[in-house]
């Protein structure tokens, strides 16, 4: 048994993969205080009970699934769903159960709601990693269910002990578990998210495991990376290498090498053998993508020619590259973190790890406006309005202007603009919960064709339905088709 969990926001988003077309059949079970038991109609109602607190990731969403080839009745799921909420002490809290059904097994889910309505405080949630490993290996010795190997069966046994579950503790320590090696996943859920959108991971760990195999130093090993056109940068954890391809994806590097060695038969390589082929300090990732992004404008063209295995870089011209970005890391964090500081201050809400600072330069214009500038295009925010000039990616630009329409906390919106920059205006809009003004039938035929679209791939709020055009009190977003004529979102 797998128990995974995490603490979020973002209702409409949760609401869409839990209602997802991926799974054969999703079934909703159950609910506690819930009057609405729609999925949608449950969480937009956890929503509601968080608006008035300083929760921001009120929802916890947890999802239990059993060993392939275990069924489990109705009576084993609300034993197990018992023990985790007294772990956790989730007993008197609201939530909504759902199940799906896919590939012949079954798996649930519940969305609990941290907020007491009544006093407006947050479930304290701490440890939730080994917390679940708690009650998955008591809940495989309750249901004699085969017993899954997990990172923290150490800890788990102990605390059984202390809490007198020493026979299922005994049963556990016979098993083994404690005494086994790890098992690392193949992939990661991010990784599974890249293979998703046409990442080939199984050939970078081939490259990256060669590079490995063939040196036998520091340099060596950067140089044969450089030569199947990685760069060597350090991740967002500080001291975990990683790799940098010329698309700006960024894929582990110890990792990476054991899992293919693992495939293989081969022994897995310490991290402290394996730091000996490291050279600190390395360029940080981000300054690494940054300057990728710099290149690709100066250059106007793909960086494939400097990165390309089949176009080999000379290393000296690589070295160059890292040794630009290393004088760069320490003025790419204060960048950030002056944008950060300018964003928190104009819309008077936290920022956290959001895309406007690490893919924009933002400035404040004399007359007080907040400008918005990439390759992608120039967003100014007028205060009433927001105005976008898109040069290359209109869905990119789009899809920032409409975050700065959330920051500004703007309920409604009317677009201006041509047919195509309307049409991905509504399409952004619909999937981010905010409502579009309409002015004529033409704007509405556009809307329901995006609507629609989004339906089908049930990726929807079906509560964001367009509105007739008040022009009192109405908020605007646009673009240009030339500068002079901007696309205007208000």
């Amino acid at each position: 048994m797998i128990i995974k969990s995490s603490q979020r926001s973002g209702y409409l988003e949760l609401a869409c993969h839990l209602a997802s077309g991926e799974n054969e059949k999703v079934t909703v079970i159950g609910s506690r205080d819930v009057l609405d038991e729609t999925i949608l109609g449950a969480l937009e109602l956890f929503q509601a009970t968080s608006n008035g607190s300083n929760c921001r990731k009120h929802l916890l969403h947890v999802s239990v699934s059993p060993s392939p080839c275990i069924e489990m009745s109705s009576a084993d799921w609300e034993k197990t769903w018992r023990v985790y909420e007294e772990v956790n002490k989730l007993q008197k809290t609201a939530y909504i159960e759902i199940e799906h059904f896919k590939h012949g097994r079954t798996h649930r889910h519940r969305v609990y709601e941290r907020v007491n309505a009544a006093t407006g405080k947050a479930i304290n949630l701490s440890w939730t990693y080994p917390k679940n490993e708690k009650v998955s290996r008591i809940m495989e010795v309750m249901l004699n269910h085969p017993i899954t190997q997990g990172k923290h069966n150490k800890s788990v046994i102990i605390y059984l002990k202390k809490m007198g579950l020493k026979n299922v503790a005994a049963k556990l320590y016979a098993e083994g578990i404690s005494r086994r090696n790890q098992t690392v996943a193949k992939y990661t859920h991010s990784e599974s998210q890249m293979i998703k959108q046409g990442y080939n991971l199984d050939i970078i760990r081939e490259h990256v495991a060669d590079a490995w195999a063939q040196s036998d130093s520091p340099t060596s090993f950067k140089a044969a990376l450089n030569d199947k056109g990685y760069i060597m940068a350090d991740g967002d954890k500080s001291g975990t290498p990683v790799i940098v391809d010329s698309d700006g994806h960024v894929t582990p590097l110890l990792r990476s090498i054991n899992i293919h060695r693992k495939q293989g038969g081969l022994p897995t390589i310490k991290k402290k053998e394996f730091m000996k082929k490291v050279n600190y300090p390395l360029p940080y990732v981000d300054a690494v993508r940054e300057q990728l992004d710099e290149m690709k404008n100066i250059n106007n063209a793909s960086l494939d020619k400097y990165t390309h295995p089949r176009n080999k870089p000379e290393i000296k011209n690589i070295i160059k590259f890292e040794l630009n970005i290393l004088s760069n890391n320490s003025s790419v964090k204060q960048q950030r973190n002056k944008k950060k500081k300018l964003l928190e201050e104009s819309y008077g809400q936290r920022l956290y790890n959001s895309d406007l600072l690490r893919y924009w330069k933002i400035d404040r214009l004399g007359n007080g406006s907040i400008q918005l500038k990439n390759k992608t295009g120039v967003i100014i925010d007028s205060g009433d309005s927001i105005q976008v000039r898109i040069t290359e990616n209109k869905v990119t630009a789009i899809k920032a202007a409409l975050q700065l329409v959330k920051l500004k906390g703007w309920k409604e919106i009317t677009v201006t603009g041509d047919d195509e920059f309307k049409a991905s205006a509504y399409e952004g809009a619909i999937k981010v919960g905010v409502k579009i003004k309409i002015k004529n039938k033409h704007d509405s035929y556009l809307f329901n064709k995006a609507y629609k679209s989004l339906r089908s791939q049930g990726l929807v709020d079906p509560t964001n339905t367009p509105t007739l055009l008040n022009t009192k009190n109405t908020k605007n977003i646009n673009t240009p088709p030339t500068t002079s004529n901007p696309y205007r979102i208000k």
